[in-house]
C-alpha cells in the first residue's frame, strides 16, 4: 500500500437574491416586476488536467502533469442563507483503493453577506462509493480494514476580495489511524510512518486553514491565489505541510478558463503514490493546473 489518504476540493456557488416589489403609479398600466424567488438552484461542471485537494493530487498526478478529472455538482440555497449541495469527481484508485474511484462530497450550512463582509458556517462529508478502504496487516500482525470517508466542519469569513476559512476533522483524516500508519512505508521502503515519527494514534482533529484572494485586474480577468496549512495530529509533524496556488481566471462568455501553479512543501517520503507497474509520483509537487468550468 503506497497511498492512503487525501481527498477533494469543494466547488460551491451560493446565490441568495433579495425579493423586491416595484412601486407603480395608481391608475397606470405598468406591470409590477415578478419578485425574486427565495430559492436558487445551480449546477457546475469542471474539466481539469489534475485534481488538487489542498495542494495534493487526487488523480495520481503531482510529478506527472496529465492526470485529468471531470467534476460537477448541484447546489440549493435559500434567501435566509441556508444551503446544501453535492460535488463529485473521479479520483485515483491507486490512492483510494478497493472502491469505485469516485469522490462524492455532501455539504450544508449557512452563508450570509453584509456589505463587504461575509460569513460561512457548515459541514462537509467526503464519501467514496463502493466502500473504498485500506486493507492490510498492522505491526501486531493483525488484519485491518479501514474506510477512507471523512467528515469535517468549517467556518469562514470574507472581506471584499479576501477570504479565510478553517476546517476541523471529526473522523480519522481520510482513513489514517495507527493500523494504517504501522503498515505505510516511506518512499525508501525502510520505515513505517509509525516508527519514523515515533508516534501513533488516530488523526481526529486534523485541521486546515486557508487564506485566498481573487482580484479583477481588468474586465473578465482576475488574479487568484491561496495559501493553506494542514496540521495532522499524533505523527510528529511528518504529515504537516503548506500548500499554495497562484494563477489567473478569465471569463469567456460565462465559461471560466483557469491557469494556476499549485504546489506544496509536503514531504515526498509520505505524500507519494506508487501504482501496480511500479511508477512512483510525488503528489504534492508543483505543477501547472489548467481548468475549464461553467456554472448554470
Amino acid at each position: 500500500m503506497k497511498k492512503f489518504f487525501l481527498a477533494t476540493a469543494v466547488a460551491t456557488v451560493f446565490a441568495a437574491p433579495a425579493a423586491a416589489w416595484g412601486q407603480t403609479t395608481p391608475g397606470s398600466d405598468a406591470t409590477p416586476p415578478v419578485p425574486a424567488s427565495e430559492h436558487t438552484f445551480t449546477g457546475n461542471l469542471t474539466i481539469t488536467n489534475d485534481y488538487r485537494f489542498r495542494g495534493i493530487s487526487q488523480t495520481f498526478g503531482g510529478s506527472n502533469w496529465w492526470a485529468p478529472a471531470i467534476q460537477g455538482g448541484v447546489d440549493y440555497s435559500h434567501a435566509s442563507g441556508f444551503y446544501v449541495g453535492n460535488w463529485n469527481s473521479n479520483v485515483s484508485g491507486v490512492q483510494y483503493p478497493n472502491g469505485s474511484s469516485i469522490e462524492m462530497d455532501f455539504y450544508g450550512g449557512w452563508k450570509k453577506t453584509w456589505d463587504d463582509w461575509g460569513l460561512d458556517v457548515g459541514t462537509i462529508y467526503y464519501y467514496y462509493p463502493n466502500n473504498a478502504k485500506f486493507i492490510g496487516v498492522n505491526a501486531s500482525g493483525n488484519s485491518f480494514n479501514t474506510t477512507i470517508n471523512n467528515w469535517e466542519a468549517y467556518i469562514g469569513g470574507s472581506w471584499k476580495f479576501l477570504s479565510l476559512k478553517y476546517y476541523y476533522s471529526f473522523t480519522n483524516y481520510f482513513g489514517l489511524d495507527s493500523d494504517v500508519a504501522s503498515a505505510y512505508l516511506n518512499k525508501a521502503g525502510t520505515q513505517t510512518l509509525q516508527t519514523a515519527s515515533g508516534n501513533t494514534g488516530d488523526t481526529k482533529g486534523t485541521q486546515y486553514l486557508v487564506g485566498s484572494a481573487s482580484y479583477e485586474v481588468m474586465p473578465k480577468l482576475s488574479v487568484v491565489g491561496s495559501l493553506g496549512y494542514t496540521w495532522v495530529p499524533n505523527y510528529g509533524g511528518e504529515l504537516n505541510y503548506l500548500d499554495y496556488k497562484v494563477g489567473v481566471v478569465y471569463d469567456l462568455n460565462s465559461w471560466l478558463l483557469g491557469a494556476a501553479v499549485v504546489g506544496t512543501n509536503a514531504k515526498n517520503d509520505w505524500w507519494y503514490a506508487t501504482n501496480g507497474e511500479g511508477t512512483t509520483r510525488n503528489l504534492g509537487q508543483a505543477n501547472l493546473i489548467l481548468s475549464v468550468s461553467k456554472t448554470f
